[in-house]
């Protein structure tokens, strides 16, 4: 399946980290939502599999974040979804309260989303629920699959 998926990931503990180009950035304790798409080959479940691997080389930012200790993604959600969809769920995610990690995962974004990373400061659950109503106000049909 190609399309656009939402990484509920939860960051234990204070982690400041070198994130590639972006330099030095810190992360507070909390849960987050990366947002991204997979329209290339093996679709959501390849680049979903490429995340979770703790050895691989560091590309992306979300790379950087996740190979981080004390950092990991407890739910996904996802949808079959067209080239754009990704940065519409980033500005309901937005309107929905969720602040932008600034810069974060958005190198290639042209709809001045501002970042595909966003700080969640409710519990993951409710977090769950805001990325599922986020997908479905854009008239997308999410699954979500648990990781831990």
């Amino acid at each position: 399946m190609k399309g656009a998926y939402a990484l509920l990931i939860e960051v234990s503990s204070k982690a400041k980290l070198v994130v590639g180009a972006l330099g030095v950035m810190e992360f507070n304790p909390g849960i987050y939502v990366y947002v991204g798409s997979a329209l290339g080959p093996g679709g959501i479940e390849a680049r979903v599999a490429r995340h979770l691997r703790r050895e691989k080389r560091l590309k992306w930012h979300i790379d950087y974040l996740l190979a981080a200790e004390g950092v990991s993604v407890k739910k996904v959600v996802f949808s079959e979804a067209d080239r754009g969809d990704e940065c519409r769920v980033v500005g309901v995610l937005k309107e929905l309260g969720l602040r932008v990690v600034n810069r974060f995962g958005a190198c290639d974004c042209k709809m001045g989303c501002g970042g595909h990373l966003l700080c969640c400061d409710e519990g993951l659950e409710r977090c769950e629920r805001m990325v599922i109503r986020a997908f479905e106000s854009l008239g997308l049909m999410p699954r979500t699959q648990d990781i831990d």
